[in-house]
């Protein structure tokens, strides 16, 4: 009898073990699936945002070359930078004027900069 509890010792802790490792490894496995789907979001973040741009530098080649009006370019431009995130950085691309980043999210709502050069409209 005493034997047969020793057995029955032995698989219990048998399978303890096993599901700890069991839920160690699905886990591990959870992390890096996680990691792969944050890593796929960024690349296609950094895809839209390169078509963004694209598209910015094509327009601007066409009001450039006179082949589109300054009005519908404004329009398009206007909506292209809507199609941006908010809350993406200035310091991403400026062009070196830091006038530009800052008053990038005044021109995005529409207010117009503000800065002390700038009269304000009544």
């Amino acid at each position: 009898m005493a034997i047969a509890g020793q057995v029955v010792l032995a698989i219990v802790i048998g399978l303890l073990i096993g599901s700890v490792l069991g839920l160690l490894i699905w886990k591990a496995w959870m992390v890096r699936h996680r990691k792969a789907l944050r890593l796929a979001e960024q690349e296609r973040s950094v895809a839209q945002y390169t078509h963004i741009l694209d598209s910015l530098e094509v327009l601007c080649r066409a009001v450039e070359q006179k082949q589109v009006e300054l009005s519908e370019a404004a329009i398009r431009i206007s909506a292209l930078l809507d199609s941006l995130p908010a809350d993406i950085s200035p310091e991403s691309g400026c062009g070196g004027d830091p006038s530009i980043c800052r008053d990038l999210p005044a021109v995005r709502s529409g207010r117009g900069p503000q800065g002390p050069d700038v009269p304000r409209s009544p």
